[in-house]
């Protein structure tokens, strides 16, 4: 048995209205939604929800999971915005919690708001020792970014985080190959007037870590 977090995104004129998450279980080839109702949303206590006089979309989406380091169940970072603050710059990690994948208590965010309009495809790893928190945000030159951190779980202090050299990368992924290196695996990344995004379907690798600034 497997269980798979999925947005569940609805969209009005090529704008995500709302992203909201569900869950897939059972195998892979065979698996069922669990239940109708969504399986975490943003709570407005700490979180923006959709309002495009200040954001275009509702920024929560890019769920990353992991089992709590010791043993309590699970953790899910997400792509969010604070409910305060400069519109530019509201973006924040939106964490939640759970004892069994299933139900899902939200909870404040894991960063402060410091001046990036969000914080896409968050991940954290634990390399050479270190905890590390990677995002992407698209705005200049440098879309990838990393957070050096006391535990898998922050706190992450945003003063810290400093760019990830690899221009050519977006929405990169840790790996750890068989032999124990690490490698950003992620897609080539694509300029334009709007910022940086992903080409559709290319991808690319490159060691890590790289030359930093």
């Amino acid at each position: 048995m497997a269980e798979l977090i999925s947005p569940a995104i609805s969209s009005l004129d090529g704008y995500i209205e709302d992203c909201s998450y569900e869950v897939t279980v059972g195998p892979p080839s065979r698996g069922h939604r669990h239940g109708t109702k969504p399986l975490v949303e943003a709570d407005p206590t700490w979180y923006e929800r959709l309002n495009r006089q200040d954001w275009h979309e509702e920024a929560w989406r890019d769920p990353w999971v992991f089992p709590d380091p010791n043993g309590d169940g699970w953790h899910m970072l997400v792509t969010a915005r604070a409910s305060h603050g400069p519109a530019a710059g509201r973006g924040v990690i939106g964490h939640a919690r759970s004892a069994d994948l299933l139900n899902w208590e939200v909870r404040p965010p894991l960063t402060r708001s410091v001046g990036f309009g969000h914080l896409e495809v968050p991940q954290v790893a634990v390399i050479d020792g270190q905890p590390l928190l990677l995002f992407c945000t698209n705005p200049g030159s440098d879309p990838i970014w990393i957070v050096p951190g006391p535990s898998l779980t922050g706190p992450w202090d945003m003063k810290l985080a400093r760019p990830v050299r690899c221009p050519d990368l977006y929405a990169p992924r840790l790996v750890r190959d068989a032999t124990g290196s690490w490698y950003l695996i992620g897609f080539v990344a694509i300029f334009s007037p709007a910022g940086v995004g992903p080409r559709e379907g290319a991808m690319r690798e490159r060691p890590f870590p790289p030359r930093f600034p």
